[in-house]
């Protein structure tokens, strides 16, 4: 059974930024809405066969109720502006994000209702505009910040 099925499960918009060393295969970004949109990404563009490194824009993974983490994201190293993962009623941790090191804007997480640990943004150094967790009644600990030396604006945890 997929994973993701419901709502606007997924939106993943990739907006290449002065920030970007190469030329990606989709330069305008793209949005995926549905999982069938996911599942047909190979046959749609085949030439698309790099792994996701950098989001130069936006990344939100928001109102998921299938989604328990974020295994398949390992590789994304830096995001270029606004990370929003709110409203995951089944996301239980942030597994997948291991690698991530770097946002150049803002991170919120918010009303992930079971959401119980954070453990896997340990290798988060900095955040350039500020960070917000709000809402995740489950979460009793931020541990997975330990590494994080500056966020360049606000801090809010509600």
């Amino acid at each position: 059974m997929n994973l993701v099925n419901k709502f606007v499960i997924l939106i993943l918009l990739i907006l290449i930024s002065e920030l970007t060393r190469s030329q990606s295969c989709l330069p305008e970004g793209i949005a995926f809405y549905s999982q069938e949109a996911i599942d047909s990404f190979q046959f749609n563009y085949p030439g698309c066969t790099e792994n996701l490194n950098t989001i130069g824009g936006w990344f939100d993974i928001r109102y998921n109720d299938k989604l328990s983490n974020l295994q398949g994201l390992e590789n994304l190293d830096s995001i270029g502006y606004y990370f929003d993962i709110s409203d995951n009623n089944s996301l239980r941790s942030l597994e997948g994000l291991n690698n991530l090191k770097y946002i150049n804007g803002f991170l919120n997480i918010s009303y992930n209702n079971i959401l119980s640990d954070i453990n896997f943004l340990q290798n988060i150094s900095s955040i350039t505009h500020g960070l917000y967790i709000r809402g995740s009644d489950s979460l009793v600990s931020l541990s997975g910040l330990e590494n994080v030396t500056s966020i360049g604006g606000s801090l809010s945890i509600d």
